[in-house]
């Protein structure tokens, strides 16, 4: 087979990962938002910074904060869901200062105002001070730098659980909906057709799916663009059934009990495979998409291949020479 077909099975692989990555992406997002996890994984990490709930209490009712969260009536319905970190070093010193003054202090009298502070957070804003921090400015920048190292850890634990929830989705999708890696590899190897098709299509619409533009992709959506690609999948034509491996294996003079559960074995490794491919999420599956096509349109698969065929059309010359060089000497040598 050549490059260029290998390159076409893989793209349509990875389109078809990109396509589930995209649904799981839109479950996660639904559940994140139902549950309003971001606002409260984020009150969570203010909590522990600030390690006191009527501070925390305090915090959330300030002005600033306030201006942030979603209202109704003058009443807030949603906290946020993001704070910039200016905004909170200004409020949490504001809100952790006894003397409500250590934003405007002069700097000759940031150590006393160092000493008022909440023992809950006293430690903290001592190693600040040891650490250079003897202006409202360089206090402030210590702050954002403290709350954005706490929004990475948070973030890296929101990243981990997405990844969890889009793997768990993926598995449910593979099996829902029959998306076995191992087969559709193998129909993509073997019918050029098919490959053909889901390229050009890739290749005419691959921007839609970027998941920056916030693509939603329902399943109707789904269902039908993957009809239309014809990819073997679904409980229809393309599902695994014990009767057809029995007949397989019988007419093939195998064991039909071993056929069953090694058929059976595949497709679960191939859900297992779909499901695991998903739990990448959708921007890996993007990225890795663009080179494959750009790859393709940019010629240099075609091009390698030219030159492969050159290479072994002068090398078949060298063997047909060095063959022709052997017959003549051995017309030369003496007959035993």
């Amino acid at each position: 087979m050549s490059l260029t077909a290998f390159l076409e099975v893989a793209i349509g692989l990875v389109f078809t990962y990109l396509f589930l990555s995209l649904i799981a992406t839109w479950v996660n997002e639904t559940i994140a938002s139902l549950c309003k996890l971001r606002a409260n994984n984020l009150k969570k990490a203010i909590q522990d910074l600030l390690e006191d709930p009527d501070k925390l209490k305090e915090f959330y009712e300030h002005p600033l904060i306030k201006a942030l969260s979603q209202q109704k009536n003058g009443q807030v319905k949603r906290l946020p869901s993001y704070i910039p970190d200016r905004t909170f070093a200004l409020v949490a010193l504001d809100v952790l200062s006894e003397k409500k003054a250590l934003i405007t202090e002069s700097a000759g009298e940031l150590k006393p105002l160092f000493d008022s502070l909440p023992s809950s957070v006293k430690g903290t804003f001592d190693t600040f001070w040891r650490a250079g921090a003897k202006s409202v400015e360089s206090l402030r920048s210590d702050v954002e730098t403290w709350f954005n190292d706490k929004m990475d850890r948070l973030s890296g634990m929101y990243k981990r659980r997405a990844q969890l929830i889009s793997g768990v989705v993926g598995l449910v999708l593979a099996v829902g909906l029959n998306i076995d890696t191992i087969t559709i590899t193998d129909a993509l190897w073997r019918e050029p057709a098919l490959r053909t098709g889901i390229t050009e299509y890739v290749t005419k619409n691959a921007e839609e799916y970027d998941s920056e533009n916030d693509v939603d992709v329902p399943m109707d959506e789904l269902r039908k663009t993957l009809a239309s690609l014809e990819l073997p999948m679904g409980w229809g034509t393309y599902a695994p059934r014990t009767s057809a491996m029995m007949s397989s294996a019988q007419a093939a003079g195998r064991d039909e009990n071993w056929a069953v559960f090694t058929g059976w074995l595949l497709t679960g490794v191939g859900w297992l495979l779909t499901g695991l491919a998903v739990s990448q999420g959708a921007p890996f599956w993007f990225q890795l998409l663009m080179k494959l096509v750009n790859l393709r349109s940019s010629g240099v698969v075609p091009k390698i291949e030219e030159e492969a065929k050159e290479w072994e059309a002068l090398l078949e010359d060298k063997l047909k020479g060095v063959k022709e060089d052997l017959d003549e000497l051995k017309k030369k040598l003496p007959s035993s």
